[in-house]
Order: C-alpha cells, then structure tokens, then sequence
C-alpha cells in the first residue's frame, strides 16, 4: 500500500519540486553573455549542429555562455539563415553536472509574436505572455528542423517578419516576454536593473501546470516528422 500511495504521489512531489525551483531560481531577461569561443568548449552535439548549420546556408551572429552562474556551463552559438527568415540558437555544455544539448529556431511574425521550433523537450518552456509558440520534434537532425519550422511558419496567424538586426530584435522579444509576465502578475524583476527577474508563485504554479499539460499533449499527439 506504501509503495502504491509513493507511485501515486511522485509526480505530485515532481510538479510541487518544479513549482519551488522556478520561485527560487533567479533569470537573466537576456541569457546570452558574450563569451570566448574557448571558454566553453562546443559539444559533440554542438559540432556536429553548426557543421550542418553551415551547410543549409546559415551565418554565425554569435558565441555567448549563459549568463545564470557558475552551475550553468552551457554554450551557445547564434546562427541567422540567409533568407534571414530564421534565427538558429544551438546550446550544449553541463547545468548543475547534467549534460544537455539542444537547437531552436525561432522566426518572428508580423503581429509580434514569435514561433518556436526545438529538438528537446528538456529546452522547452510554456510562454504564459503567448508571445512564443513552440513545436517539440526530438531528435531530428536540424535539416528536417528546418523543413518543419517553415511549413509551421507558411502557415502561421501572420506572415513571417525578416530579421534585420537578428540579436536586437530577439533581446527585444525576450525583454517583451517578462515585460508581459510582469504586469500579468506571473513574474517580477529582481533588482534595479531590470536585468534579473523570477517568477511569482502564481506564475510558477501556471507555468509548471501549463507546461507539464504542454508535454502530455505533444507526447500524446506527436508523429513522426522524418
């Protein structure tokens, strides 16, 4: 009986454990630090990313570290399309010893939201502003991503918006992004600067719910894209 009550109990303990973290854990509006490319050096995942990245025609904007503390050593490299239609973040390193790797396109639309495709699950996160779509295809090399990732946008609530000034234009959107959770009463900045923010109890409780439902749904939901 002790044991069935535990089963039963785990993913209550999980959510309630994802809840306290994102209270806890304090966030960068932007993430993306400059960095050396040495400093952190590119994952086997990452190599073999940027390689392909380069062959479908991608230019590189960018090598930065995530900027949340010395329990994130991850990497990440911007890359912009030559139809400047898609911006490409590929990530890999260690967070808290743990290996991860991953890949996100992103392509703005003209009504000022944004669509999201990425290759990892453990990358995703539910947008509470609505300002950020995302589709999850795991593990599909980025050629097929990007097959993906412009039919979703052939077909999205508003034509697609070229990048002109790629990282400008996504710190914008990621700096919208709080701004909306903030006065939605789901986060609050941390400090003066308005670099920093976390999210507020209410906000965690959404977010974890909306996005533990999110990952049932496309669990669900999801077929084969190859």
């Amino acid at each position: 009986m002790a044991v069935l009550l535990f089963i039963v109990a785990l993913p209550f303990l999980f959510l309630v454990a994802a809840i306290v973290v994102r209270v806890w854990e304090k966030r960068l509006v932007w993430p993306y630090v400059p960095a050396d490319a040495a400093t952190i050096p590119a994952t086997g995942y990452m190599a073999a990313a940027t390689s392909a990245a380069t062959s479908l025609g991608f230019v590189p904007c960018g090598v930065f570290r995530d900027g949340k503390g010395p329990l994130y050593r991850i990497r990440y490299e911007l890359w912009l399309a030559t139809e400047r239609d898609a911006l490409l973040l590929v990530g890999g390193g260690r967070m808290a010893g743990i290996a991860i790797d991953g890949s996100w396109l992103f392509t703005r639309l003209s009504n000022g939201r944004c669509l999201a495709t990425l290759d990892n699950e453990a990358g995703s996160e539910y947008d509470l502003a609505g300002l950020i779509q995302e589709a999850v295809h795991p593990r599909v090399p980025l050629e097929t991503l990007l097959q993906v990732h412009r039919r979703a946008v052939s077909t999205a609530e508003a034509p697609a918006l070229p990048y002109a000034d790629a990282l400008a234009e996504h710190r914008e959107l990621l700096g919208r992004r709080i701004r909306h959770l903030v006065d939605k009463g789901y986060a609050r900045f941390s400090g003066d600067t308005g670099d920093w923010w976390r999210y507020s109890p209410k906000g965690a409780l959404v977010a974890t719910l909306a996005s533990y439902w999110a990952g049932v749904r496309r669990g669900l939901g999801r077929k084969s894209v190859a």
